[in-house]
């Protein structure tokens, strides 16, 4: 039987909540001013891109995820055309002694499309036509099995479209560069396709140098749009699952704008190269 003076006034209670709520914002302000504290200052003896490297490594969160599920097979999401071929080059089992076998590549690029269509996966691809200068800067066949690649994606599609069918793939080419001051492209395919994600690799399969610097500061870019990025270098079936690192974009604004002055001073860096 329940006395008088046993249960707390309605207004205790509704006081007792608001300081639940105000404890549970306090602790994940703290959490963000946690992830802040890790972010490096910019260091000025240090390179640019070892910074950058250096914040990815403190501020970005990996979680490895079976991420057609984790994020729902029917979420759209982006796959960067550049990092696939450059993930199909990576295979262990091209033979590069004897010259680049294109059909090889081709099929590596098919078999990987196809083990995320089977599962239920929507997607489109993106080529930068910009990133061309990246490519020369490597072998001239993995500057032809690029263009061999986005021609078999193009000739495809154009004979379903003959045959009176939608394309297999979207493959939309985007001109410039991620780089370029202003540039739209990108976001205006992020605004079309509203992707959960974008397929990526943190630094090409194979990269070094600037080329790496700057693929990786890619996804440092990415991340400025609060766009998670999936590693297709890290891709790991597991029966019906695909498994991947899923890279989180840093939580607090701060760390967010010391990524974007880094990638910016990295891009002018290089920019006369890249022009």
């Amino acid at each position: 039987m329940e006395t008088e003076g046993t249960k707390p006034p309605a207004e205790v209670e509704d006081i007792e909540e608001d300081e639940e709520d105000e404890e549970e914002l306090e602790e994940e302000e703290n959490d963000n001013n946690c992830s802040e504290d890790e972010t490096p200052v910019r260091d000025e003896s240090v390179p640019v891109h070892q910074y950058l490297l250096d914040c990815s490594y403190e501020a970005i969160k990996i979680c490895n995820i079976d991420f057609l599920t984790d994020f729902g097979s029917a979420e759209p999401f982006l796959i960067d055309g550049d990092s696939l071929v450059a993930y199909a080059l990576a295979n262990p089992y091209l033979n590069r002694k004897s010259g680049l076998q294109m059909l090889h590549v081709v099929h590596v690029v098919e078999s990987t499309l196809a083990r995320m269509i089977e599962r239920s996966a929507h997607f489109d691809i993106f080529f930068f036509e910009g990133n061309a200068v990246l490519w020369r800067e490597l072998d001239t066949a993995s500057v032809l099995a690029r263009a061999v690649i986005i021609q078999h994606f193009d000739q495809m599609n154009r004979a379903r479209e003959l045959a009176g069918q939608g394309p297999l793939v979207k493959v939309h080419h985007l001109p410039g560069a991620w780089w370029d001051a202003g540039s739209a492209a990108l976001p205006a395919l992020v605004e079309q396709c509203g992707p959960s994600y974008i397929v990526a690799d943190f630094g090409w399969c194979g990269a070094e140098g600037r080329v790496l610097h700057l693929t990786r500061a890619f996804v440092n870019h990415l991340h400025l749009s609060n766009l998670h990025v999936v590693t297709l270098a890290d891709f790991e079936l597991d029966g019906s699952h695909i498994l991947s690192n899923n890279m989180q974009p840093p939580r607090h604004p701060r760390a967010r704008d010391k990524f974007a002055l880094a990638v910016r001073e990295l891009v002018d860096l290089h920019r006369p190269w890249l022009a």
